[in-house]
């Protein structure tokens, strides 16, 4: 049996993959390997699932398995999670200190960001920040 795992997407559209072939494993591993496919009924799955939401970004995984009874059976699922965000968490707080202490200013930032200010906020918002300036 092989066990192919790949994920694609997100915001760089990187692929990986990861394979598993049971022949490789102790034979307790390969065993539960085999156990794991047929409790999840993975030849019994629909071969895709639509996405749950919609949304930029998003992880998409397919695994493959190949087995001597069946040759291939894919099974694609799309991210459950939310898109991720487009900022981390540190460069948002950064930012929405810089313009609080007025070492920046709303405009300018809005601007480096490809935002206006209403996506500025809106930006904040989404971090559960109250937006340092007034519209």
């Amino acid at each position: 049996m092989k066990i192919q795992f790949e994920r694609t997407g997100g915001v760089a559209g990187l692929r990986l993959i990861a394979t598993v072939h049971a022949d490789a494993l102790a034979p307790e591993e390969a065993r539960k390997l085999q156990a794991m496919v047929q409790e999840a009924r993975f030849f019994e799955l629909p071969a895709t699932r639509s996405r749950v939401q919609p949304g930029a970004d998003q992880f998409q995984y397919t695994v493959t398995v190949e087995t001597r009874r069946q040759l291939s059976q894919e099974a694609q699922r799309p991210s459950v999670s939310a898109p991720p965000k487009r900022f981390s968490v540190s460069s948002v707080r950064m930012l929405h200190e810089a313009l609080e202490q007025g070492r920046l200013s709303a405009r300018k930032a809005a601007k480096a960001m490809g935002l206006g200010l209403g996506g500025l906020t809106e930006l904040f918002a989404q971090y559960d920040l109250a937006a340092p300036f007034d519209l």
